[in-house]
């Protein structure tokens, strides 16, 4: 179980920066899960997974991410291109 949970969580915020830049706080969100979901029961750990993932995806920071998607662009929160 604590394995799973840990590797669903990498997975989670490998897949965020494998599309390109994930948002600054759903990959602040992703790296808090793949440290507490480990430690928690199974139930709790989807009810939080749940819950994370429901604000995240209504929060500016993803409508942002979208629009930019949508639109062909760069998230607000992405550094230029060619910056380090």
């Amino acid at each position: 179980m604590r394995r799973i949970a840990l590797l669903l969580g990498t997975s989670m915020l490998l897949s965020g920066l494998a599309v390109g830049v994930g948002g600054p706080s759903a990959l602040a969100a992703a790296k808090r899960l793949v440290y507490t979901i480990p430690g928690m029961d199974r139930e709790a750990a989807f009810t939080r997974t749940t819950e994370v993932s429901q604000a995240l995806f209504a929060s500016a920071e993803a409508a942002e991410g979208m629009a930019a998607f949508r639109e062909k662009r760069l998230p607000s929160w992405a550094p230029p291109p060619g910056a380090s």
